[in-house]
């Protein structure tokens, strides 16, 4: 509840239409990423197996409605549908981050513009009590690692939806592949999290601490630049202004690493997932004329569905 208040302080009336405004835009968008991917299989279908493809009432009316002779035509005509689709989807996509930037970076200002304002009017006592690096701290890069978390779940918001839009999708095709890689990739995710989780949020403070001093130590150093010549201080200021910045690359490098690993692996876990689905159903008896299209609406799901999930 403390943190909507909050919420609801930093965000006026205003930015909350343009909060809602951006939810349509994108389910907007997983509508036509769920398109992308759900108008390849027809294509495959009609090199692999015309004739089933033809057994639909949306295709084999196509087919009349249009005049078409043969099916080299229709594959024309899927190929040309396909490659617009793919154009209109991507310029939106475009649109849409743009406007998720857009909303990112100008709320920011906002807040950063609130702080500044709130800090000047208090009091000199308070100022006094006060580091000015912290200030600094506190104003640019924590009002940036605020609207930074905002853009995550944004981001997380819409990768969600097109994960979920396309795991029902691909469900409806085919259950088994689509369990076996959805467990794997369920139990890869939630132990990442769980050690993740902890070692992120470290970073994260020790991130902030290091700002602040290495802001400190440059205020210090150029702030008393007399005081710093007379007593011959250089050497004492440029070692902690270096140790400070040292502990903050450290913290840097360690988590661009640490959030760098999940993707491989991801990958790793989806092809053997899939791929033993795959032997699985052969095994069976399942005929490769279905796993053609199948698995090519697969592979392209994942090839989507990767950076969601990373």
């Amino acid at each position: 509840m403390d943190t909507l208040k909050k919420l609801g302080y930093i965000f006026g009336k205003k930015q909350k239409l343009e909060t809602a405004g951006l939810a349509v835009m994108i389910i907007i968008g997983t509508v036509l990423e769920l398109l992308g991917v759900s108008t390849i299989q027809p294509l495959i279908n009609a090199f692999v197996e015309p004739e089933n493809l033809m057994r639909k009432d949306f295709f084999a009316n196509l087919y009349s409605g249009m005049g078409l002779q043969n099916m080299t035509q229709l594959i024309l005509v899927l190929i040309g549908a396909l490659i617009l689709l793919y154009i209109v989807k991507n310029v939106y996509l475009v649109f849409m981050y743009r406007c998720q930037y857009k909303y990112i970076y100008s709320n920011m200002r906002i807040l950063s513009t609130k702080m500044m304002r709130s800090y000047l009017s208090r009091s000199y006592s308070y100022h006094t009590s006060k580091s000015t690096a912290e200030l600094l701290r506190n104003i640019n890069q924590d009002t940036a690692d605020f609207f930074g978390v905002i853009q995550a779940l944004v981001q997380l918001v819409t990768e969600g939806l097109v994960v979920a839009a396309l795991a029902v999708y691909l469900f409806i095709k085919d259950k088994s592949i689509t369990i076996a890689v959805g467990c794997l990739l369920a139990i890869f995710i939630a132990v990442f999290y769980r050690i993740y989780k902890r070692s992120l949020l470290k970073m994260g403070q020790k991130n902030r601490y290091y700002e602040a001093q290495v802001t400190k130590w440059v205020q210090q150093s150029f702030g008393g630049i007399k005081e710093v010549k007379v007593m011959n201080k250089e050497d004492f200021f440029y070692d902690k202004y270096d140790e400070a910045f040292q502990g903050r690359v450290h913290s840097e490098y360690t988590y661009h690493t640490m959030i760098s690993i999940p993707k491989p692996l991801i990958e790793a876990v989806c092809m053997v997932a899939l791929l033993g689905a795959t032997a699985i159903k052969l095994m069976r008896g399942i005929s490769a004329g279905y796993l053609v299209p199948t698995l090519s609406m697969f592979v392209i799901a994942a090839y989507r569905l990767l950076p969601s999930f990373n």
